[in-house]
This record gives structure tokens, C-alpha cells and sequence, in this order.
């Protein structure tokens, strides 16, 4: 609730000026009126007291945020976003509810409570996590987040990827708190899932030259480091060695907050960049550090947060999760610790890759000379869309100073 409630009121705060500047005024109306059932949406998913409600309030974010994707439509890329989303986010709530019938079928309650160990509970189990990675964005089920993103407004395509995103990863979380007792295989498959999304995610980032696209590529990534800590959990968890568990489960949950800090600032920074440009081609930018300086700024400490650099708050979340891995000598079976060092080696790759992506980004958006006219005539946006994203900003540097004291009230 923290998490959609800090990061709705800054894209709100952004919004405000934003779209003023959008056409058709029906349509802004229905835009923000839209925006605001989403929100609700979400903070009724994670209010859920039971299953069935769970899912109502799921299936009325999915409708909320396909209506939000589409709000362009005359233009055919959105279309054809919106039809990729449609499928993908339906297919998502198939997966839900074939877990939550299987769940009912195994307690005869809809009541989130402990399931018990049985073969319909790990079948549950998968639909679920199946049905969760959809929404995550989790390849290989990710396809629909780079249509959509680049798609939506601005404010949307921020809401989507910071919170929306993190709603899927509450919901596989509540689920494995509340209801199931994982076995150790679980957590194996979800590391996996995790590694695998981390690494070919910012592959496919640093291969992008749309500004939004690059920073959808970029959000797969990190669910995908969330999923790697939720995996390092339930493993650790199944061999009884808690602190491990524990710190594994601190290093997702912060990530999961961090993530949607940050990356709710880059794509606020960069739509403002898209509103000054008229253009997401990275190749059509440049010079933008002295027409949009304070935009640049805080594009900047964004980059820095994502790319895990101290002391911001990216930074702090990702060594803990380190220290899962380097601490991982305490499993006694050789092969999970072959298992668990490849997936270390990984993780410092994924963390390698992410600060090269970023370094690219904001060197071909902000340094050099202007490569369009539309850039060498770029202005600084208005006010609320700088407070917004300066109060993001101040996020990442509170967090990531004060992580230790945020740990210790916790």
C-alpha cells in the first residue's frame, strides 16, 4: 500500500500537467478517470481478505489498465499493443483462477489459509505462478510489456511498470506466505524463471533505441532479480536455514519497492523527454543536458539508482541479495551450490549489463550535439512534471542512504 501510494501521488502530481497536453478532452476526462480506478484496483487486489475477491479486484485492474493502453487508438502500433495486452492479460487471469478453483477444490474455502501438502496444492501452485509471471512479465511471457509500455501515456506507462508489475509479485508472495508449504523444487523453478528474465532482459534493453521500449526491457530485468530473491527464500527456507530465507526475502520485498521508486522516475524523465522531442528514437536525441537540465538531473540519479551504484537505494537492495547468493555455502548439496553460483555469476552479469545500458541512455539522450532539429529546439517541462519526479529522486537517495535505519525500524 506504501508502494502505490508514494508512487501514484508523484505520477499524479506529473499528470496533472501532462495531460494538458494531450489531444481530445473527453478523452483526457475519461484518461484520468480511468487512472483513478486503476489505482483503486490495485490497492484492492492487495487489500483481498480471501481468493474470491482477490480475483474480482484482479480481473478489474486488468480491464482498468487495458482501457489505459488503448487510449490512443486511432494510431495502429497501439492496436496492435492493446490486442497483445488483451490476450496476455486475460490469459493471466485464466492461469488465477484455475489456482484459486484448485485451491477450492483442495480446503472448500476461499479463505487465504494454510492449504496443507498435497499434489493439488503444487498443481495450484504452478497455475498460479504461471498466471503471476504473465503479469511480471517474466519471459517467456513477457512479450506483451514491450508493446504496451511504449504505447500508453507517459503517467500510465509509469503506473504499469512500477506498481502493476508489483502487484503480480504481492500476489505470488501472498500466496506462498498464506497458503502453500513450498518444497525445495519450487523455489529452484522460480530462481530459474528469475536468472533467466534478469539476463534477457537487459539484452534485450541494451539492444533498444525506443527510449520507452529500452525501459520496459529494463523492468523485465528487474522482476526478474525479484524472482531470484523469492526463489533464494523458499530454497533456504526448505533447508531450515532462516537467516539466509530471511535475507533473501528482504532483498525481493526492498528490490520490489526500490524498482518502483526508480523506475517510476525514469519513465516519468523520459516521457518528459518524448514530450520535449516529439520523438522515442534514442538515435534522434542528444544535447539535452543544456535545453533540459533539470530533467537530465533527474534522469540521472535514476540511471544511477537502476544501474545499482552507492549509495542509492538500487544499490541497497541488490547487495543483499549478494549476500544470499556468497552466503549460499551454508546448502550442503554440491549441486544446489553449483545451481546457486551460476545463478551468482549471472546476477553480477545482469549487474554489469544494467550500468552499461544506462551509461548508453543517458549519453545518447543528454551529451554530445543535438541529432534532430526537434532536440536542438527541446524546452524544460513545466513545473509539476519536475516536482513529481524530484520527489522520486529524493527517494532513491533517502532510501539508499538510510537503508540500515529502515532495516532496523522494520
Amino acid at each position: 500500500l506504501l508502494l502505490i501510494s508514494v508512487v501514484s501521488i508523484c505520477v499524479a502530481l506529473y499528470a496533472a500537467e501532462y495531460n494538458e497536453h494531450l489531444e481530445g478532452g473527453l478523452r483526457r476526462n475519461l484518461l484520468s478517470g480511468c487512472t483513478n480506478l486503476f489505482i483503486l484496483s490495485m490497492v484492492l487486489v492487495v487489500a483481498s481478505a480471501n481468493t474470491f475477491s482477490f480475483l474480482v479486484f484482479w480481473e478489474l485492474m486488468a480491464g482498468c489498465s487495458f482501457l489505459l493502453v488503448m487510449y490512443d487508438y486511432s494510431r495502429a502500433t497501439t492496436r496492435k499493443a492493446g490486442l497483445f495486452y488483451f490476450v496476455m492479460t486475460h490469459l493471466s487471469t485464466l492461469f488465477v483462477l484455475l489456482g484459486i478453483v484448485l485451491l477450492f477444490s483442495s480446503t472448500g474455502s476461499f479463505v487465504l489459509a494454510p492449504a496443507g501438502v498435497s499434489p493439488v496444492s503444487a498443481i495450484a501452485f504452478v497455475a498460479l505462478l504461471i498466471g503471476f509471471s504473465i503479469k511480471a512479465g517474466i519471459i517467456p511471457f513477457h512479450k506483451w510489456l514491450p508493446y504496451a509500455h511504449p504505447a500508453s501515456p507517459t503517467p500510465i506507462s509509469a503506473l504499469m511498470s512500477s506498481v502493476m508489475l508489483k502487484i503480480a509479485v504481492y500476489g505470488l508472495l501472498r500466496f506462498l506466505l498464506d497458503v502453500f508449504s513450498p518444497d525445495v523444487w519450487w523455489g529452484i523453478l522460480i530462481l530459474i524463471m528469475g536468472t533467466t528474465t534478469a539476463v534477457l532482459g537487459i539484452i534485450y534493453a541494451l539492444k533498444e533505441y525506443d527510449i520507452k521500449a529500452m525501459l520496459a526491457y529494463s523492468s523485465i530485468e528487474n522482476t526478474g532479480i525479484i524472482f531470484m530473491g523469492i526463489g533464494l527464500y523458499v530454497i533456504f527456507s526448505s533447508y531450515q536455514l532462516f537467516d539466509l530465507a530471511l535475507i533473501s526475502l528482504l532483498s525481493a520485498l526492498f528490490h520490489t519497492l526500490n524498482h518502483a521508486i526508480f523506475k517510476s522516475l525514469l519513465f516519468l524523465t523520459a516521457g518528459s523527454v518524448v514530450h520535449a522531442t516529439h520523438t522515442r528514437d534514442i538515435e534522434q536525441m542528444g544535447g539535452l543536458i543544456h535545453r533540459m537540465p533539470y530533467t537530465a538531473g533527474l534522469f540521472f540519479v535514476g540511471a544511477l539508482a537502476i544501474a545499482a551504484l552507492p549509495p542509492l537505494n538500487g544499490f541497497a537492495s541488490e547487495v543483499l541479495l549478494f549476500i544470499s547468493f556468497f552466503s549460499s555455502i551454508a546448502v550442503a548439496d554440491p549441486l544446489f551450490k553449483v545451481l546457486l553460483f551460476l545463478c551468482l555469476g549471472l546476477f553480477a552479469l545482469t549487474s554489469a549489463l544494467s550500468a552499461a545500458c544506462f551509461v548508453k541512455a543517458f549519453g545518447s539522450v543528454f551529451l554530445a550535439l543535438p541529432r534532430s532539429p526537434e532536440s536542438g529546439r527541446a524546452e524544460e517541462v513545466p513545473f509539476l512534471m519536475l516536482l513529481g519526479t524530484a520527489l522520486l529522486a529524493s527517494a532513491c537517495i533517502v532510501l539508499g542512504l538510510f537503508a540500515a535505519q529502515i532495516f532496523f525500524i522494520a
